[in-house]
């Protein structure tokens, strides 16, 4: 298997945003196998790595971007934020 790290390096010229998604799902396996822990992947240095490209790849999105991206999830998952807000009440 090659050495995460390496890879978490050799991805930071890639442009594929699937392929560089696949290498961050394969490498959160490998970690949560070796450490049985979702922290540990979670804190692991080649996926915090990984994680800055894919936000790279995505253009590094503001406030108002993410908050329209959640807010047409929602509207296309045709969840009611009503109903979201009185879950999360409890």
């Amino acid at each position: 298997m090659p050495n995460r790290f390496k890879t978490a390096l050799d991805i930071q010229d890639a442009c594929n945003l699937t392929a560089v998604v696949g290498v961050l799902h394969k490498t959160c396996l490998e970690v949560l196998e070796e450490t049985h822990s979702t922290r540990a992947v979670a804190q692991d240095p080649a996926i915090i790595w990984m994680v800055d490209k894919i936000n790279d790849l995505i253009g590094r999105p503001d406030c108002k971007e993410m908050t329209d991206a959640y807010l047409t999830c929602h509207e296309k998952a045709e969840v009611n934020m009503e109903d979201r807000r009185a879950c999360s009440r409890g």
